[in-house]
């Protein structure tokens, strides 16, 4: 076998020591033969395929341009169609109904404008109120913590538990 392969593949001048190749070497594909890039025959050739799908269809070449129709216009109007036409001509009743509406709009808009700004106002309130507690709760010392704590029964477990008890039966009475 040759040091360099033929890139056409194995052909009948290409090799010139093709006497010495042994017939153990002709199973292995060759890196250029046809064999080579693919790994088993699938049995279908370009004939067997249904004809009809390789028939192609009218060309584009032989359709017809489309027709114009003349009463096409994309141009810009200017109006003057829709004056002349006339109609729609607003009365002093339709006037009046819409300048009711809107007014009844406006009301309805600012009363929700109102209803939003009071909510708004109530948060900032609740909210102010709840940072005055938290730094309230800041600012007691540790043994009111302590007994915030021990009324809420979330009392420290290091301390003697026979002592609670004692202080427990005295708060009730015992």
């Amino acid at each position: 076998m040759s040091k360099f392969m033929d890139p056409l593949g194995d052909t009948e001048g290409s090799s010139s020591d093709s006497g010495s190749e042994s017939d153990g070497d002709e199973a292995v594909p060759r890196v250029g033969s046809a064999a080579a890039g693919r790994q088993h025959q699938t049995g279908v050739a370009p004939l067997d395929v249904d004809p009809e799908a390789l028939v192609s269809g009218n060309s584009v070449l032989f359709v017809p341009e489309p027709k114009k129709d003349p009463n096409d216009q994309w141009d810009w109007g200017n109006g003057a169609d829709h004056k002349e036409a006339g109609g729609d001509e607003e009365t002093a009743e339709v006037r009046e109904e819409n300048r009711h509406a809107v007014g009844a709009g406006l009301e309805a808009s600012v009363a929700l404008a109102n209803k939003a700004a009071m909510q708004a106002a109530e948060l900032r309130e609740a909210k102010r109120r709840e940072h005055a507690e938290k730094q309230a709760e800041r600012r007691k010392s540790y043994q009111q913590k302590e007994k915030r704590k021990r009324d809420l029964g979330m009392q420290k477990s290091d301390k003697d538990y026979v002592q609670e008890e004692k202080r427990i039966a005295r708060t009730h009475g015992v």
